[in-house]
């Protein structure tokens, strides 16, 4: 039994120190949650990486190829009556858009469908620091955002019961602080969640007047529910004060609102949202109503709060419409409420990007295309989030916007670009014949050929002269020969690209006796096989009483065995003409 199954079976209220996503994980199968899918990203990987991973004894558990598959495995989950979490970061969310939005107005699955999404408002480990919560509200889904490593395990069994009784999904919105760090928790109650029964699949389409129909439910029934849920939550928590000042905040930056009350203003009242979707505005109201002196909001993301207060004519202080500000720190909390800190001053960080795996093929790819790319040799490189990025600290990465954008942005800039796109195109055309060559004649990959390039005019030599590099390095040779009136040896093979002759020096390269047995015996398979097609097809009994697509079949394969017997004798000469 290994650490998290051993977390997953403890008694109830014994007291665990655990990372936030471990912490989560654990909850999951303790509150009886049935399956879970996603796509590494952090801050949200441990989830499954290090924590469900190691209980699919307890619980169904997958990891999708993108996050937008990850949603649709959790919406099939839940179409089955099962309890299922989806896991990703913010930029994955933006990844399973499609999926995320469609099933959030226009389906109604009976098992739970609950969204685990890490923010990094920072940010540490991700490119991006949009907030998703207007998206969120745009969807009607109720978003629940923890506070403590207690609530990160509790998560997955409340926004379970809150999906089933609203029919909805439920994002828990986890701030990369509680992800990542460690936390006093108390191990949850076990649980064993029934099945949802399942009504007709039929009923579940995305249709316009589905769709429709199913808006329509939503501001009717969903929403009103959900706004006297949240109302209503015993999770929304004032911090009692003096009534002189107060501060609204949510998820983990509710930890440093309360550890800034205790150590410099115990009259300092918070409130402590625990859904940010849909807002409790009556808290809110009477919140702001309790309080004599100035209210400010204190969130990281934008000011999605703050701009719902302002909305409804409540007067609340916050960050700036331009502020650079996404996510809170303590010195930054002391700064805004007017207090000054004396902040130790921080280590200095080590010089060091952060690199791709020692041993990773990429990483081999990547030293060879830095140098060309230092030469001048490559003008751009184009590559995709993830480990693609890592290449960036070998000078291999010019550009990377998003999953899968790497080939389409390359496309782009060079259909902006035909001329210097129309080089390159010969320059891999060059090097594509010298692979051909290479493996017709069986030549290991390994050896260092040498090749003679005749190119057509001045434009191609030059074109040849400025990618010498490229060719020699990704042609695997030992030595390159650019000369419109050079001599090819009697021992060698050739195509022709765009009119420039590549010519490959055979000699010492192929063992032509050794060959030329290699092609007889060929050839003798070939000529068997084609003389039984042959004598099968001559049969008038065999073509008339045979299916017709039987028939054709072996046609075909006549035909292309003759193809090849063609070009193997072609070959077979030439290596006889060397010898």
């Amino acid at each position: 039994m290994n650490e998290i199954q051993q977390l997953c079976d403890e008694a109830a209220g014994t007291n665990k120190v655990l990372q936030g996503n471990i912490a989560f994980a654990v909850g999951c199968v303790r509150a009886g949650i049935h399956a879970a899918d996603g796509y590494p990203g952090t801050p949200s990987t441990e989830a499954i990486d290090k924590g469900l991973s190691q209980a699919q004894d307890r619980i169904t558990v997958g990891w999708s190829v993108n996050e937008a598959v990850a949603v649709s495995v959790g919406v099939g989950h839940a179409m089955a009556g099962r309890d299922c979490v989806v896991t990703m970061k913010i930029p994955g969310l933006y990844q399973a858009c499609d999926a995320f939005t469609s099933v959030s107005c226009y389906m109604q699955p009976k098992g739970a469908l609950i969204y685990y999404i890490a923010s990094d408002f920072t940010p540490s480990s991700t490119q991006h620091v949009i907030d998703p919560r207007y998206l969120f509200k745009s969807c009607f889904v109720p978003v629940f955002e923890p506070r403590t490593h207690q609530e990160m395990h509790e998560a997955a069994g409340l926004a379970a019961d809150i999906s089933r009784t609203h029919r909805t999904p439920v994002v828990i919105l986890a701030g990369g602080l509680l992800c990542h760090s460690e936390g006093l928790v108390k191990l949850a109650e076990q649980h064993t969640r029934p099945l949802a029964e399942v009504g007709p699949l039929a009923l579940q389409h995305a249709l316009p007047g589905m769709a429709r129909i199913s808006y329509d439910t939503v501001m009717a029934e969903r929403m009103p529910g959900l706004v006297r849920m949240v109302e209503e939550s015993p999770l929304n928590i004032h911090y009692k004060g003096a009534g002189r000042r107060g501060v609204i905040t949510c998820g983990a930056t509710t930890l440093l609102m309360r550890e800034y009350k205790e150590r410099f203003d115990p009259d300092l009242d918070i409130l402590s949202v625990a859904f940010t979707n849909p807002l409790p505005m009556e808290r809110i109201r009477a919140f702001c109503a309790s309080i004599k002196g100035e209210v400010s909001v204190i969130e990281d993301g934008y000011r999605f709060i703050q701009e719902a207060c302002l909305a409804v004519g409540l007067d609340v202080s916050g960050k700036d419409a331009l502020s650079p500000v996404t996510e809170w720190t303590p010195e930054r909390i002391a700064a805004f409420l007017g207090r000054e800190t004396k902040a130790g001053t921080p280590a200095p960080s080590v010089p060091r990007p952060p690199m791709i795996c020692a041993g990773c093929p990429y990483r081999l790819a990547a030293l060879h295309l830095g140098k060309l790319h230092k030469r001048g040799d490559i003008e751009a490189i184009f590559g995709d989030i993830g480990c693609n990025t890592l290449i960036k600290g070998l000078n291999a990465l010019d550009v990377n916007l998003c999953m899968g954008a790497s080939e389409a942005m390359r496309m782009g800039y060079v259909l902006s670009k035909p001329e210097a796109a129309a080089r390159m195109e010969f320059v891999q055309e060059v090097i594509g014949m010298i692979r051909t060559i290479r493996a017709e004649l069986n030549i290991a990959p390994s050896y260092r050929l040498t090749v003679l390039l005749r190119p057509s005019d001045a434009h191609q030599k030059d074109v040849l002269e400025a990618n010498r590099e490229v060719i020699l390095t990704l042609a695997r040779l030992g030595e390159l020969i650019i000369d419109a009136d050079g001599e090819a040896p009697k021992a060698s093979a050739s195509h022709v690209a765009q009119g420039c002759e590549v010519i490959v020096h055979l000699s010492g390269a192929v063992d032509f006796a050794a060959e030329l047995a290699r092609l007889e015996k060929e050839l003798g398979k070939i000529d068997k096989e084609l003389g039984g097609l042959n004598q099968k097809l001559a049969n008038e009994g065999f073509v008339s009483r045979a299916p017709a697509e039987i028939v054709e079949r072996e046609r075909a394969r006549v035909a292309e065995l003759t193809d090849a017997r063609v070009k193997l004798t072609a070959l077979q000469q030439r290596f006889r003409d060397v010898m």
